[in-house]
């Protein structure tokens, strides 16, 4: 009888064995208790019918399926690396498609200046290579959210922290039409803080749905929105500026930007299911850093980012202004440069992300990675003097290598997440990368009023991936040693 009501509701529990474990005990408690009473009614005398049997024997069955219900209805908890599969609105390519266009348009917005640099400093009467500060005025409030943005989205859900985190862009990219050095300085902190969102909710949503042996390549794809937006900056902006002027082309930017948060609604509710509004902000803020700093494999990717973001965002800042005023290439020319580095990054993300999944090395990947590019930002110096052709060549090269590294670390840092903790853990790791991402072009800009040269800083700076491929080309030695044990 067991038997049987188990194969016949077998497809409903949806194989979940810890369910079936739970649904075993409680059958064999109503079988207790059903031989109990059956016991007391044949000490009263009173007959225990065969239909009487058969109604308690089906029992169980209407049990496993009020269980099998309940275990489809109840919003399921994922555990660190594991997928969790329940139906969500629109399904994986639905989730993939919100967060690439979320992460590209937050992307643009933090980097709507760069492309235009000569122009607004210009109208501005600043020199250039000021660029490089407002960039890390913008990723140091980004490292600063970061500290809490995984509590963030466990308590609004990750399509409401990603509709926070547009409007902020969009606010953000208003006051960067002011032309007021105050208000754009402002407009810094709304973008750096939203930007600080988009991928703790992206990494709670796609962890969801991503299977295991295609995680690198799902994570890849949601991370080719940053160099996808640099390409929409560096492709809209500087013809938008000079046909409508700087100041229009940012306000009708900002205006799309408000369309597409507005359309999140639409899957709000459902993305949001396991969000806890109930969740205080302010306790254990240091949560996913703390986690971080515990686990060898975690520190390593955390230092890592540090590393390669201070190198990423130092070529993605300086090399519109490294072609125009070193390399004498005119404002559009070096715009359209600009967008090819970053399509070659977003290329590299898939294209490196493949070669994770299939290696099954993450953390090998990410030190070839650095190796890459660290050589390329040598060659810099070397460039100057060739045909454009090959200026971009190189320049695209770079972008691949120095670009393509950040799908890869969200994957391994999400494989590394201890138990319901993916959120936090990527705002701890994401938190020492904008750190990076601070320092990269501040130092950057301070190097380049030392040397003079913006090709021979890139050279300097090529010690920076290398570093950061020995740590993580130690942690993956020591991966491999443990699994070996």
């Amino acid at each position: 009888m067991i038997e049987e009501c188990l194969r016949a509701n077998r497809g409903q529990v949806d194989h979940n064995r810890s369910r079936l474990l739970l649904v075993g005990a409680q059958r064999a408690a109503d079988a207790s208790r059903n031989g109990r009473r059956e016991d007391s009614e044949r000490t009263s005398g009173l007959p225990s019918s065969r239909q009487h049997g058969l109604s308690a024997g089906r029992a169980p069955c209407r049990t496993i399926n009020n269980e099998a219900q309940s275990t489809r209805l109840r919003p399921r908890t994922h555990h660190g690396s594991d997928p969790v599969t329940e139906p969500t609105k629109g399904g994986l390519p639905l989730a993939v498609s919100a967060a690439i266009a979320i992460q590209a348009l937050t992307s643009a917005a933090v980097l709507a200046l760069t492309p235009i640099a000569p122009i607004v400093a210009d109208a501005m009467g600043l020199p250039a290579h000021v660029i490089g500060y407002q960039v890390s005025a913008v990723y140091a409030f980004a490292a600063l959210i970061s500290i809490f943005s995984g509590r963030i989205v466990r308590k609004y859900g990750p399509a409401r922290s990603s509709q926070l985190a547009l409007f902020a862009a969009a606010v953000g990219l208003a006051g960067f039409a002011s032309g007021s050095a105050g208000i754009v300085l402002i407009g810094s902190v709304l973008i750096g803080s939203g930007y600080a969102l988009t991928n703790p909710a992206a990494s709670e949503l796609l962890i969801r749905l991503a299977p295991p042996d295609k995680r690198n390549l799902i994570f890849s794809l949601k991370q080719t929105g940053v160099p996808l937006g640099g390409i929409l900056a560096g492709l809209v902006l500087p013809g938008a500026a000079l046909a409508l002027g700087w100041q229009s082309a940012l306000l009708l930017s900002a205006a799309f930007v408000l369309v597409v948060a507005a359309a999140l609604e639409t899957v709000r509710s459902a993305w949001d299911v396991g969000a806890d509004p109930r969740l205080p902000l302010r306790a254990n803020m240091l949560e996913g850093f703390e986690l971080v700093m515990r686990r060898s494999g975690l520190r390593a990717l955390a230092f890592m980012g540090l590393l390669f973001a201070a190198i990423q965002l130092s070529l993605v800042s300086f090399v519109v202004v490294m072609l125009v005023q070193e390399f004498g290439w005119q404002p559009v020319e070096a715009g359209v440069a600009a967008a090819a580095v970053q399509a070659s990054g977003a290329i590299g993300r898939v294209l490196w992300g493949m070669v994770a999944d299939r290696a099954r090395a993450g953390l090998f990947v990410l030190a070839v990675i650095g190796v890459l590019s660290g050589s390329m930002a040598a060659l810099m110096p070397f460039i100057g003097a060739l045909t454009p052709w090959l200026v971009l060549l190189a320049l695209c090269a770079f972008g691949a290598a120095s670009i393509g590294w950040n799908g890869i670390m969200l994957a391994e840092a999400a494989r590394l997440s201890p138990s319901g903790h993916v959120g936090p853990v990527a705002g701890g790791v994401l938190m020492l990368t904008f750190l990076g991402v601070v320092l990269g072009p501040a130092l950057f800009s301070f190097a380049y009023g030392l040397i003079g040269s913006y090709s021979q800083t890139y050279a300097m700076f090529s010690l920076s991936p290398i570093l950061g491929s020995i740590i993580i080309w130690q942690a993956s030695r020591a991966e491999r040693k443990a699994r070996g044990s």
